[in-house]
């Protein structure tokens, strides 16, 4: 069996019904990985420089950089500069995935989100409307009143790229006019889904996914994955989430998974917050009655160091999330 290259790229492009190409289509060029390098149209070339763990740093413009990305991770955009690296936008973050509010010009403006995290309006510090966006269900944008006050983010939190419609969200593109990703995901069938180039289970009014890997179903935070996979040390221990800040412990005395959450101490040191209890014996039932237990520090002085009592159980304040592909 033959094998491209690793830094290959391969090219897909529209066809009528007999397989005949239309050069007022675009064409796209994605890495081995299955991630966007270049979009070409009839107007213009676009094209994304890529990092060596293939995250998106900049975009080009028929050669030319026209912005460059800062992350904090694979999803959360930190801010954007210009091909001078001039910062023209930062973005301020509270406790979840999407910004509350973004600096431009030394001006602070306010964003807006549904329930899914698509951006609908933007207000200045005196609450005026300076953007208003609406959508479909899908993320095709029904109307922008000022388009020219551009901001990325779009449906569902992704990035929006004007010059190719499509929205970029971790490891895929997702294209609002069909309401599929344009590649298959990248765990196959672990996403939960048949439909490998399926939008969380034909359902965006309720589900997310911005990693491109599955849906997730939205509840207040916090939110509980019991069979959520995260790194370890080398040691073995458990690795703290920043965004969802919980971890697989794996099965309990009971048989059942467990997860913990972690937050800062009392000496604001990341610390064990909670033990939680969610399925019953291993089956992917819900547990007859999910619960926590509350983590305390035997020297709250020294903590992490020096160990953890764990507290009697208690019912859990939000419904658990129970994720059928073991991974998001």
């Amino acid at each position: 069996m033959c094998k491209l290259p690793k830094n290959s790229i391969s090219p897909f492009l529209y066809t009528d019904a007999n397989f005949n190409s239309n050069s007022n289509r675009p064409t796209y060029l994605y890495t081995t990985k299955g991630t966007l390098t270049k979009v070409v149209t009839p107007t213009n070339t676009i094209e994304y420089i890529l990092n060596p763990l293939e995250q998106r740093v900049a975009k080009k413009v028929d050669g030319q950089i026209t912005e460059k990305y800062l992350w904090a991770d694979l999803t959360i955009l930190l801010a954007v500069y210009d091909a001078n690296d001039t910062l023209t936008q930062r973005y301020n973050y509270t406790h979840n995935r999407m910004p509350t509010s973004m600096t431009q010009n030394n001006q602070t403006y306010y964003l807006h989100y549904d329930q899914v995290g698509t951006l609908r309006l933007i207000t200045d510090i005196n609450q005026n409307i300076i953007k208003e966006i609406t959508y479909d269900t899908f993320g095709n944008i029904l109307q922008d009143t000022n388009p020219n006050f551009q901001v990325p983010f779009g449906f569902a939190g992704g990035l929006h790229d004007t010059d190719t419609n499509l929205v970029h969200f971790g490891y895929r593109e997702y294209d609002p006019q069909t309401g599929k990703w344009t590649t298959k995901d990248p765990i196959d069938f672990n996403g939960g889904d048949s439909n490998l180039y399926g939008y969380v289970l034909g359902d965006p009014v309720n589900f997310i996914d911005p990693d491109g890997l599955m849906g997730l179903g939205r509840l207040p935070l916090p939110r509980y994955f019991p069979n959520r996979l995260l790194p370890r040390t080398k040691g073995g221990d458990p690795v703290p989430d920043s965004d969802l800040p919980h971890t697989q412990l794996g099965k309990g005395k009971g048989g059942y998974p467990q997860a913990r959450e972690w937050g800062e101490g009392e000496n604001g040191k990341v610390c064990p917050k909670y033990d939680y209890d969610f399925t019953d014996h291993g089956t992917p039932e819900y547990h007859p009655n999910p619960h926590q237990h509350p983590l305390k520090p035997n020297n709250p002085a020294t903590a992490p160091k020096g160990g953890y009592k764990r507290g009697g159980a208690e019912p859990l304040p939000y419904e658990p999330i129970f994720n059928p592909g073991g991974m998001i």
